[in-house]
């Protein structure tokens, strides 16, 4: 069987896994996590210093632990996309789709749609589209260094829809509302679906000053979670809630299980980790014995490209 390299590459982090997807299974066989020598935004990726950082970093990991980058997926934070759902008049002949498309970004960003790569849903008939725009210097970076260290990316995905995807197939009764919450090293990606189908997608730092998790006490966490809750269901622009979440699922490497707890103890929400569930239409088995079944949710992101 094939093996799929799949990287999620974040901020200040990365984790490398390679899996065999059998069917309706998924063998994780290698997972790797390693802490970036340089953080990656909109303005460290305009210096040649981060490429050059993390080319050799990338080079080095590969060699260290042996990984085998052959069809290599890639997935990067959805915020470093712009993540609209947008709503077409469908009298709009679906050719001019894409340029209505563009003109509503520029509206929206004031900014000029020249920067960006805007991607358009297969099924673009829809008068409301999920529609994502990538500014193009963020995908010349990611080429760039990818490719100067030799790895092959086939496929680069952000990972809000990745993961949306894969909790369709391993929650097949979820209805309604549902959160997925990626605990991340500076703060959450919440991603909504609903009816089984990507609602929308917000990032949410733990505090103002973006400390990462590990300076974050436990007690801010818990507020910091409420609040985003909240600003969810009850938007400022309504009157009434927006959203009736009806299950939590939380994942992300630096997701610390204890935490259910306090969580729980905030909200009258079923929540529960993004793990194996027994009437899943995928299983997730592991050849290694430092990540047990139950740890799963920490490798999700890249687990979550997987090959069809």
């Amino acid at each position: 069987m094939a093996k799929t390299a799949s990287l999620s590459l974040r901020e200040d982090s990365l984790i490398w896994t390679e899996f065999i997807k059998t069917g309706n299974n998924i063998h994780l066989e290698r997972a790797v996590f390693e802490t970036l020598p340089v953080f990656i935004n909109h303005q460290t990726i305009q210096q040649k210093l981060t490429a050059t950082k993390l080319i050799n970093f990338l080079k080095e990991t590969v060699k260290k632990n042996n990984l085998t980058p052959k069809d290599l997926r890639l997935t990067i934070p959805g915020r470093f996309s712009l993540i609209k759902k947008i709503a077409i008049d469908p009298v709009i002949p679906e050719q001019n789709r894409e340029e209505a498309v563009a003109f509503e970004f520029e509206k929206l960003w004031e900014e000029s749609n020249q920067n960006y790569h805007i991607y358009l849903p297969e099924n673009s008939t829809s008068e409301k589209m999920i529609t994502v725009a990538i500014r193009k210097s963020v995908l010349k970076f990611f080429n760039q260094i990818f490719d100067e260290a030799q790895l092959p990316v086939s496929i680069i995905t952000s990972s809000c829809f990745t993961i949306e995807e894969l909790a369709t197939q391993l929650y097949p009764n979820s209805n309604g509302h549902n959160l997925l919450l990626g605990w991340q090293r500076r703060g959450f990606d919440a991603i909504v679906t609903e009816n089984q189908a990507f609602h929308s997608y917000v990032f949410k730092n733990y505090n103002n000053k973006l400390n990462p998790v590990e300076s974050v006490s436990e007690f801010d966490l818990a507020n910091s979670f409420s609040n985003l809750l909240f600003d969810l269901q009850h938007p400022k622009i309504l009157n009434k809630p927006l959203l009736d979440i009806q299950t939590i699922y939380n994942y992300g490497y630096y997701f610390k299980p204890e935490w259910l707890d306090f969580m729980r103890n905030r909200v009258q929400v079923p929540i529960n980790l993004f793990n194996i569930d027994a009437s899943s239409l995928i299983t997730i088995t592991t050849s290694e014995s430092d990540i047990p079944p139950e740890q799963i949710f920490r490798y999700i992101e890249p687990i979550s490209n997987y090959s069809e």
